[in-house]
């Protein structure tokens, strides 16, 4: 059985008209504290290096929430990934129906862990669930606090890959904090992309 997917056929999203539209669309951008795994939603996403190593903490929780079969389909279903794929896969225990899963160069040094590589993981998971018809897309606030991104370079690429993609038929794109200090911060974000978008002249 093959992997469902990844992004290498890519969808890009039509330029918006006007400030408005803009605007409009990125209404559809909830953000939340709580945890993302009790949190419904037709599919998760998270990264994942391109050695497949699971090394991060919150993918420990994934795992664990899941259970063991999803890391098997993992191991055997996804061939050769790169960075800049996404692939899809069940959500066996989960309460989402999908993991969309976007692969991330193994970083080993700071110097690696170029804009793009994380710009990828959202344009590409964003893709995938328009390919996917998905109505409801949750993010966790991966990178952030990790030590891998500063937090406000994660917030600011998170803002960014999503607003890049972000079309119909995506309803909802829910970002799941861990605390009400991080949340604030991807809010505070978002509503300085949408008055610059108002007013180009607000500086970022």
């Amino acid at each position: 059985m093959k992997s469902l997917g990844t992004n290498m056929e890519r969808i890009v999203a039509k330029p918006e008209d006007s400030a408005n539209s803009f605007i409009a669309l990125s209404q559809r951008i909830r953000i939340v504290v709580g945890d993302v795994l009790k949190f419904p939603g037709d599919a998760l996403v998270t990264v994942i290096p391109e050695t497949l190593r699971i090394h991060r903490s919150f993918n420990h929780r994934l795992i664990a929430a899941a259970g063991e079969a999803l890391d098997d389909f993992v191991v055997e279903h996804i061939d050769c990934p790169h960075p800049g794929d996404t692939f899809s896969v069940p959500g066996f225990s989960l309460r989402t129906q999908h993991v969309l899963f976007a692969v991330v160069p193994d970083w080993k040094s700071d110097f690696e862990k170029e804009d793009r590589h994380l710009l990828n993981c959202y344009r590409g998971a964003l893709d995938m669930a328009a390919r996917m018809g998905l109505k409801r897309l949750v993010f966790p606030d991966f990178l952030a606090g990790e030590g891998e991104f500063p937090d406000n370079r994660a917030i600011r690429l998170a803002v960014q890959g999503i607003m890049d993609r972000l079309r119909d038929p995506l309803e909802e794109v829910w970002i799941v904090c861990k605390t009400q200090d991080v949340a604030d911060a991807y809010q505070s974000r978002l509503t300085l992309v949408r008055k610059r978008r108002a007013s180009p002249s607000v500086e970022t």
